[in-house]
């Protein structure tokens, strides 16, 4: 017997028990490989059906969140805080101020009223993330400007220098004013900045004359230009002209009336003709945004997959 050996020990057990202990780790490798291969098989199927479920393609219907901002100071030039709700509920008295209003549309469609290149920023990210674009011209953040078909008259009339108002507008001047008399000058058409006088007036009508003079002149907000005036007095009539500058910018915010019914966004004045304006659109809520580099973050609320 060796003088190692232990003299109590079996001479044939050693040997055996050596060998399973092997075979068990070599089954156990085996088993954790199968189940890397298995969960890893699962993980990746899993990745690819929230992939096609849940990332952004052309066509889908997605609700995001947006914040433009001045890539050299960081201040928020225009962001979904605006007025509205994305809660889904009815509110009685109205939106609240600064709530805030998912932006829905169909991605490639151009009816974020961003443009293309807004909506296709979030094309292949996912339903939860933040994208981030930028820094850019801030007129690409609002899909840059766009030509507008339908030119704006420079010239409006010619109008008739006196003019016949009913018994209705005197009802309704009298009951909101006061009374109305000959020689009296009031104002009946408030978008316009000049006053009328009442030449003559009866129980059932009432003649007034515009007060105006050939080369009057007012400044006007929308599109910014100079109100001129040409009377011709021979004829009782006179004529509105619009005379504006290039490269002007003006902006029509939501909700608000203007006499010319532009629709809400930013407006350029484009150039100008003997008889039109030429103007650009962009639907940025401020003209100074597209004037500058800005930085855009969206984030990814809901994917509605396209069917």
């Amino acid at each position: 017997m060796a003088p190692d050996q232990d003299p109590y020990a079996s001479p044939g057990k050693a040997e055996p028990r050596g060998r399973w202990a092997a075979l068990l780790t070599v089954l156990g490798l085996v088993l954790l490989v199968f189940i890397v291969v298995r969960v890893g098989g699962m993980l990746a199927a899993n990745g690819a059906e929230f992939e096609d479920r849940f990332s952004v393609e052309e066509g889908d219907t997605v609700a995001v969140l947006y914040t433009i901002r001045s890539a050299a100071s960081g201040e928020i030039l225009s962001s979904s805080e605006t007025l509205g709700h994305d809660d889904g509920h009815d509110h009685d008295h109205g939106p609240a101020e600064g709530a805030v209003t998912a932006l829905q549309f169909v991605v490639g469609s151009g009816e974020s009223g961003f443009g293309r290149e807004f909506e296709n920023a979030i094309v292949g990210h996912y339903q939860g993330q933040t994208v981030r674009w930028g820094p850019i011209d801030g007129d690409r953040a609002f899909g840059g400007w766009e030509p507008i078909p339908q030119a704006f008259p420079r010239t409006y009339g010619p109008f008739e220098l006196d003019q016949a108002l009913d018994a209705r507008f005197i009802q309704a001047y009298e009951q909101q004013v006061g009374p109305l008399r000959e020689g009296d000058t009031i104002r009946v058409f408030r978008d316009f900045p000049w006053s009328q006088r009442v030449v003559e007036r009866t129980d059932n009508s009432v003649l007034i004359r515009h007060d105006v003079r050939d080369g009057d002149s007012f400044p006007w907000e929308v599109p910014p230009s100079t109100l001129v005036l040409d009377v011709d007095e021979e004829d009782s009539s006179f004529s509105v002209r619009f005379d504006a500058r290039e490269g002007d910018a003006f902006t029509v915010q939501p909700n608000t009336q203007n006499a010319m019914f532009f629709e809400p966004g930013s407006y350029r004045i484009a150039g100008s003709t003997e008889d039109e304006i030429i103007l650009e659109y962009n639907p940025s809520p401020d003209p100074a945004i597209v004037g500058q580099k800005v930085v855009v973050e969206i984030r990814i609320l809901q994917v509605q997959k396209r069917e």
